[in-house]
């Protein structure tokens, strides 16, 4: 079997040819620029936004720890992490009374958040609480920061 023979080309024909399905190199780099500024900065954004601004944990973990003083019975430390204004609304032994009247939790969980304001200083949280009796209710609990602490700050709890 004979092959066809290709014709030969010098280097500088070749040189001389038009080329056909081939970027240059500055187009090259302008559609890489294209897709690293449309699709990157869009992903990286979203990254920056995602991973900043306030943070939920600090809410969840005073609501959390204000419900274990409870549970344990802890009631003075439950009472001091209320806000000013709700101390100033009951005593200790008021607080106490409205606890047991409602039916000392025996657990709870956490199960959402949400700040209330865009600052990201006062937030809802809701939980559920069991009592002894292994009645379950849930409610949400509203926390803020007050010199820097999250405190209960919620006029329907007790």
């Amino acid at each position: 079997m004979t092959y066809p023979s290709w014709p030969q080309v010098s280097a500088e024909e070749l040189r001389a040819r038009p080329r056909k399905g081939r970027l240059s190199g500055g187009a090259a780099a302008a559609i890489v620029a294209i897709l690293v500024c449309g699709l990157g900065l869009p992903i990286a954004g979203a990254i920056l936004w995602s991973s900043g601004g306030p943070d939920l944990d600090g809410p969840r973990n005073a609501a959390d720890r204000f419900l274990q003083r409870v549970e344990a019975g802890d009631d003075g430390v439950a009472y001091a992490s209320l806000c000013a204004d709700m101390r100033l609304r009951m005593t200790v032994a008021q607080f106490v009374a409205a606890v047991e009247d409602l039916g000392r939790p025996v657990s709870h969980s956490v199960v959402g958040a949400v700040f209330l304001d865009e600052a990201g200083n006062s937030a809802a949280v809701d939980v559920r609480v069991t009592s002894h009796t292994s009645a379950g209710r849930a409610f949400s609990l509203t926390v803020a920061v007050v010199e820097g602490e999250w405190q209960v700050c919620d006029h329907a709890f007790p």
